[in-house]
This record gives C-alpha cells, structure tokens and sequence, in this order.
C-alpha cells in the first residue's frame, strides 16, 4: 500500500502550489472564462489517462480549487491592511454661471487639482493580526477542501472505470457463454439428424441460446450505462464518445492488512478533510477573539500624509489617536461574541462526529476488503473445477456418454463460476481504493500532489 502523507499546516504552502500546477486547465477559467482543455483522450483510455483527465476537467473539483483562489484572495486583502495605502488623484472642474438680468452675463470657473494622499495604521488592537490569522486558516481549510474533493474524484473515476472494465469483461463472459450455446444447438441438431438425440433436446438447447442472448443485450447495456457514467465523470464532452478502456490488468494486493486500530488512528490524523475541519475551528477561535476585542477598548493610531501637486504645492500631515468603547449597543456585540463561539463549538462538535464516521469507514472498508480477498481465493478454485467439469461433460456428450442436459448445467456451472471471479476481481480492487480513500492515503492519480 502507498506510503502515507499527512497534509500538515507547514506543507500547505507548497501544496497550494502544486495543486494548482496541478489543474491548471481549472485555473484557466480564473479570468472569467470557462474554456473546456482542448487536449483530448486518445484511441485507448487508460487509466491514468482517465485521472488526468479529471483532474482537468471535472467540474467539481475545478469549482473548489477556485474557492481556494478566492481564500488565499482574501489572505492578500488581509495583509494589505498591514501597509501603507497610497491613493494618486487628479480632478479637472469647469463651471459656467449664466445670470439673466438687466444685462446679460456668464461666469466661467475652471479648477485642477493633483494630489497624492498616504494612510497608514502604525496600532490597533490586534483586529487586523486577528483578521489576518483566521484568512490563513480558512484557505489552509479550503485547500485540505480541495485536496479531499480531488481525492473523492480521483476515487470516483476509478471505481467507475473499474466498473465499466467489470461491465466489458462480463460482456466478454455473456457473449462467450452465447457462442457456447449456439454451438451446442448446432451440434444437438446434428445429432437429432442422425438419430442420436431426441428431438426435446433440441428445444432444450434453442431455449438456452435464446436465454444467452438475451443475457449477452443485458451485460452490452450495462456496459454502456457504465461508460456513460464514467464520461461524465472526466468531463468528456456530449460530442465526445467514450474511448475503449484498456483491459485491467492489475491484480488486488496479496499483502497482509495491517492492523485495524493503526489504521483508524492514522486516518483521524490524516485524511484531508478532518484536518479541513481542525484548520476551520482555528480560523473560528480568532474570530471569536476579533469580535471579543471589539466589544470591547478599542484603539487606534493613524498617520496621514497629503502632498497636492497642482494648481500649487501644499503638503500637509497628520496624526490621529482614537481610542473608543460601546457604551450602549443594546447588546449587539456580545451577541456577535456568543454567536462566534457558538459556532466554534458547533464545529468542533462536527469534527467529533466527523471522526467517529472516518473510524467506522475505516472499519467498513477493512472487513469489506478482507471478505472480498476470500472471495476471490473461493472463486479462483471454483472457475478451475467449472472449466473441468465442462470439458468433461462436452467430452461425454460428443462420445453419447451425456445428454444436452448434463452439458448446459456444466455450462450454467461455468458462467456462474467466470461471473463470480469477475465481480470478486473487480470488488477486491474497488475495495482497495476505498480503504486508501478512508485512511486518507494517496490514491491513484494524487501522486502528484504528494512528492
């Protein structure tokens, strides 16, 4: 299983920008604009290409990196207020005064103005640091927002892609029982010809190659439902059709799972969205203090400076303190204080929640695993003893040892056999992802945010 890596708060810098690097067609989209990448799947869809592919283009996961862009916006905005402002003005004024009297007269005035104005805070009461701080952690939760959202897609077009690959292979399977079938009819009417069979087996035999077919429709359609699905989910365009998928050729992980409890106590500690959740309560407890400290002495000390450069020079300085308290406010912010830490708490209640839930995904993806590995090992010596019992009864029915009878419910042993192995395959591999999923290891596709 993939080494695990924890999202911690002094990576979250350098996991800003890898994840944008990441997606930057989804950053495309920053000015305003939505242009879809225009770099296409080719003939046969792997699966990496197919995470790549999301990666770029799903649009849920674009929609969250740019609510990241937006937070880290708001850290600048924050900082800003750190600095000095400098604000450059020019103003041109013309005026005509028309007076009707005795004698007719106009007024013309014109004046220009040019001049620079500088502001800069030197102390306050800690508003701004506060401010600052809780924007810090806000984008840190929205990058662990992102992070997990890329997660949860990268997880949902592997399953589907796996599903789509289980849909073609019992495709495979249905459409290979449909041949058998039909080479059984042809062989039983050949020996109804001959006298050798009796005419019902010929009827027996029709009935089971009208059943294969329709079973061979049923597994196309799910075929096609699948890959429908899957389309959608790596944002292939409706004018696009959905490439062939390479055959999967990986097989589950023969390894032994590691203990159940490690695992829970990793995940609580790295899964990307609890840490979201913790980065969010941070973020509320200065909050919290900001409002605390404007209910309460607030000072402030300001500089000015104004230099006017047209119609004449002139420059003039200024220095301010304001220190303020709410007499009467009828209670305003102290509601704001027990609003801020109400939520505060209301989070951290969440995150308990949240971390019993990620236990019990912990505990659900293991045994669901651990089944699914038996599974397999059960249908691996089924699928051998089916395709020897088959071959014998094919045998005995060439040789006039075994009627039509004997030999289809070799066949019907045989597709159920090939059948159950697929889904066990199948369910053994979806099965490791969602146990990587729900411990917050890396999955396939995130590699490139974890180096």
């Amino acid at each position: 299983m993939a080494t695990s890596i924890a999202y911690t708060p002094a990576l979250l810098m350098g996991r800003g920008r890898a994840i944008l690097l990441l997606c930057l067609p989804a950053l495309a989209g920053a000015q305003g604009t939505t242009t879809t990448p225009t770099q296409t799947p080719g003939p046969v869809l792997t699966l990496d290409e197919a995470l790549r592919l999301a990666r770029e283009r799903n649009g849920t996961f674009r929609a969250t990196v740019q609510d990241y862009r937006a937070t880290r916006s708001r850290v600048d905005a924050a900082r800003a207020a750190f600095f000095p402002e400098l604000l450059a003005s020019y103003r041109y004024t013309n005026n005509l005064q028309e007076i009707n009297n005795n004698s007719f007269r106009a007024n013309a005035f014109e004046q220009k103005t040019g001049q620079i104005n500088a502001t800069f805070r030197f102390l306050d009461s800690g508003q701004r640091s506060l401010l600052y701080r809780a924007s810090l952690r806000n984008a840190d939760g929205s990058f662990l927002n992102a992070v997990n959202q890329l997660r949860q897609t990268l997880f949902l077009v592997s399953t589907q892609y796996y599903e789509t690959s289980r849909a073609q292979e019992l495709q495979r399977v249905s459409d290979a029982q449909l041949d058998r079938a039909r080479a059984i009819l042809l062989q039983t009417r050949a020996r109804v010809e001959v006298g050798d069979a009796a005419r019902r087996e010929v009827l027996q035999a029709s009935a089971d190659a009208l059943n294969a077919q329709v079973a061979a429709l049923t597994s196309r359609n799910r075929t096609a439902t699948n890959a429908a699905n899957l389309k959608a989910s790596i944002g292939l365009e409706q004018s696009e059709g959905v490439p062939a998928l390479q055959p999967v050729s990986a097989a589950p992980a023969s390894t032994a799972l590691e203990p159940l409890d490690g695992l829970k106590q990793e995940a609580t500690q790295i899964r990307p969205d609890l840490q979201a959740r913790r980065q969010f309560i941070e973020a509320g407890k200065y909050q919290t203090r900001q409002a605390e400290v404007e209910a309460g002495i607030t000072v402030a000390v300001d500089g000015t400076y104004d230099f006017q450069f047209d119609p004449q020079r002139q420059a003039n300085r200024g220095f301010a303190v304001l220190a303020s308290y709410p007499l009467f406010d009828a209670g305003s912010r102290r509601a704001a204080v027990r609003e801020r830490r109400a939520t505060v708490l209301s989070l951290a209640e969440q995150l308990t929640q949240a971390e019993r839930q990620a236990r019990a995904d912990v505990e659900s993806a293991y045994i669901e695993l651990s089944q699914n590995r038996q599974r397999l090992e059960a249908a691996d010596s089924a699928v051998e003893a089916a395709r020897e019992n088959y071959a014998a009864a094919l045998g005995s029915q060439e040789a006039g040892a075994a009627t039509i009878i004997d030999v289809l419910t070799a066949q019907v042993s045989l597709v159920t056999a090939e059948t159950a192995r697929i889904e066990a395959v199948f369910d053994t591999l979806i099965a490791e992802l969602r146990l990587q999923l729900a411990t917050g290891r890396p999955l396939p596709g995130e590699s490139a945010i974890n180096t």
